[in-house]
């Protein structure tokens, strides 16, 4: 509960901290609001933020999103800051410490509200507050929080993501922080039902990689040992778990002869049992017969520089009978199609031995390419030798060296042309705004229709790029601004089912046409972009990925920013998107310059509205009508007087 009072407790030092910091010169600005109060102090907002006091804590200042977030939950909580807000060094984002003053004015629990520049901001609190700012706070290697807190799965625990991986708390395992690789492989490994993290990352001595130790939980509660996580830049991030673990660890970890792991743990074909990849080796479990010879085993790298996105690894195994194992992993992870070869020679530590060589041709597509980003082989060729343990013994110590070329349509065809006209465009824009390169010619032109010059996103000039239609390339801002996803998926029949019967009867495009990616654009906003293969693509984040209803969950309705971005599907569907949308929707959608307003009463023109603002009408509708519905079955609200855009507009494909 709040009141307002002129003659409050705290209005004074109020005054003197907005004085203090500048008045209506300073970063606070003017005043928008008297002095109110609350049961634990008192507060008031300005045009850049607010000052909030309270007697134990005294008066601080809280500014723009951060001052928002606490507007909005901090003060009817009773949390209260105890310093001015706090920005880090280098620019990339703030954060405020509070204290929840308690009921008999003692003092209470920690936390922070905290924002990365240019994002919402969030909570941190009670455990993962505790390890987050004991590891530097703003200057945590995690970053700054991108949603709230969370519950784990058994509804005990919190986990909470930041911006380069999570923090995961559990009272049986204690608090531990997972970034990068090793937070990807971690969430799709389910999480922490696959483990929680018993600590931070450890570096490695040989400063090639890094780990995270894991413990899983026992029906009574405890936790036990459990797999680990380890990543290199070579081969990624793969768990090593059972008996294999114990094995590698006997065998001297990544120090030891068979190395880091390269691949997951899988089922073995020939024999019962699993089986890892490492470097030098891999370790089998069961292990084979005593007096089994050991195959030889070696592991080398995919490697590409440059502008160019593809990695991973390949294997040469040479058995005891002789016959010999190519196999390897290609990736892409970024959206430009790469046809590549890779060479493989063994090289023999003895003069005499003969070195194997081997080559693979393959090519991986783009994020939003309907090809695999992944290509794996392997081959068994027959025996190259009657004697395999004199192979064997011949070849022990050898060495595998790889190289690797690579063709990329865009990167080898057009980077130079394309290079001078970003240059050019950007120059004569300063730099603002999406901008739109229309190829007109019959080799480039050509090359757009099929789908092989930009099939997804490309960094060119420290921007993203994609291929829309009519025969463009379109740019959706810099790397800083785009939140860059890696997956995609088609609308599923129950979810297009959903929207249809909820909200657009027959207006929506075909399913087959719409793709759900986890890539999204500033303050990690949703956008829709048609494709250059006439794909819609709805770009829900890591949050609406892959059921786009969930996107912010908690923060908005269910389905309420998914039905919001369907009203762009059809408006590209029924023709409202068409040249100059790919340079102000797209920019709209993306850097969020678009006006969402439209007017408050239901008395005007749909048509004449703008493409967000058509969209607001239709998503806060929707949004009205779960809010009256409440805990019961969801029906439309057909006595909202925005209603009949519903019925006359967007089911009639009328835009």
């Amino acid at each position: 509960m709040t009141t307002t009072n002129e003659g409050a407790v705290g209005a004074e030092a109020i005054t003197a901290k907005w004085q203090e910091l500048g008045g209506e010169a300073g970063a606070l600005g003017a005043p928008q609001s008297p002095t109110q109060t609350s049961l634990v102090g008192a507060y008031r907002s300005f045009d850049g933020g607010a000052v909030a006091w309270c007697e134990q804590l005294g008066a601080h200042a809280l500014y723009g999103a951060i001052s928002k977030r606490w507007l909005e939950r901090g003060v009817h909580l009773g949390a209260m800051p105890e310093a001015d807000q706090q920005s880090t060094p280098d620019g990339s984002g703030a954060f405020a410490p509070l204290r929840i003053i308690e009921h008999d004015g003692g003092l209470g629990e920690e936390l922070a509200v905290c924002a990365a520049t240019g994002s919402g901001a969030f909570e941190v609190s009670g455990a993962i507050w505790q390890h987050w700012n004991a590891a530097g706070a703003a200057g945590n290697p995690v970053g700054f929080p991108i949603d709230g807190v969370g519950t784990t799965v058994d509804g005990v625990g919190a986990r909470q993501q930041f911006e380069h991986g999570w923090i995961c708390w559990h009272p049986a395992t204690g608090v531990g922080t997972l970034r990068e690789s090793i937070a990807q492989r971690w969430s799709e490994l389910a999480y922490e039902q696959y483990g929680y993290p018993t600590g931070d990352h450890v570096a490695l001595r040989d400063g090639r990689g890094e780990y995270v130790t894991l413990a899983t939980l026992q029906p009574d509660g405890s936790s036990v040992a459990g797999p680990s996580i380890y990543a290199t830049p070579e081969f990624g991030a793969w768990e090593i778990a059972d008996e294999i673990q114990t094995e590698w660890r006997r065998r001297g970890r990544e120090a030891g002869e068979v190395g880091y792991p390269i691949g997951p743990p899988t089922d073995r074909i020939k024999a019962p049992g699993r089986e890892q990849l490492f470097e030098n080796d891999r370790i089998v479990w069961p292990p084979d017969p005593p007096g089994t010879p050991r195959p030889v085993f070696a592991s080398g790298p995919i490697r590409s520089g440059g502008l160019a996105a593809l990695g991973g690894r390949v294997t040469i195994q040479v058995n005891p009978g002789g016959s010999v194992e190519w196999s390897g992993h290609a990736h892409n992870s970024g959206s430009d199609n790469y046809d590549f070869s890779v060479r493989a020679v063994l090289r023999p530590a003895k003069p005499d031995a003969p070195a194997i060589v081997f080559n693979h041709s393959g090519s991986v597509y783009g994020t939003f390419h309907s090809g695999s980003q992944n290509d794996d082989w392997s081959e068994l060729h027959p025996s190259v030798d009657d004697d395999g343990p004199a192979l064997l013994d011949m070849l022990r110590g050898a060495t595998l060296e790889t190289v690797t070329e690579y063709e990329s349509g865009i990167v080898s065809t057009f980077e130079t042309v394309l290079g001078w006209a970003i240059k050019a465009v950007v120059a004569s824009t300063a730099g603002t705004g999406t901008l739109v390169l229309v190829f007109l010619g019959v080799e480039v032109g050509s090359l757009v229709a099929t789908g092989s010059l930009l099939p997804g996103a490309q960094i060119i000039n420290d921007m993203y790029w994609m291929a829309g239609p009519f025969g463009t390339l379109v740019s959706l801002g810099t790397r800083a601004m785009i939140a860059a996803g890696s997956q995609e998926t088609e609308v599923t029949e129950e979810q297009y089912k959903w929207a249809k019967d909820t909200v657009f009867g027959d207006s929506l495009p075909p399913r087959e046409m719409l793709v759900v990616t986890d890539w999204s654009g500033e303050k990690d906003r949703a956008f829709t972009f048609r494709r250059f293969d006439g794909k819609i693509t709805l770009n829900m984040g890591r949050s609406g990925f892959p059921d786009p209803r969930n996107y912010h969950l908690g923060r908005r309705k269910y389905g309420e920013t998914f039905i919001h971005e369907l009203v762009h599907a059809c408006q590209a569907h029924h023709d409202k998107m068409g040249l100059s949308y790919l340079g102000k929707g797209i920019s709209a959608c993306v850097e969020g310059e678009s006006s969402y307003s439209y007017p408050a009463t239901a008395d005007f023109d749909y048509t004449e509205m703008g493409l967000e603002a058509q969209a607001q009408i239709v998503s806060d509708w929707f949004a009205c009508s779960a809010q009256k519905a409440g805990t019961k079955k969801w029906e439309p609200d057909t006595e909202n007087s925005f209603y009949r855009y519903i019925t006359d507009n967007l089911r009639m494909g009328v835009f």
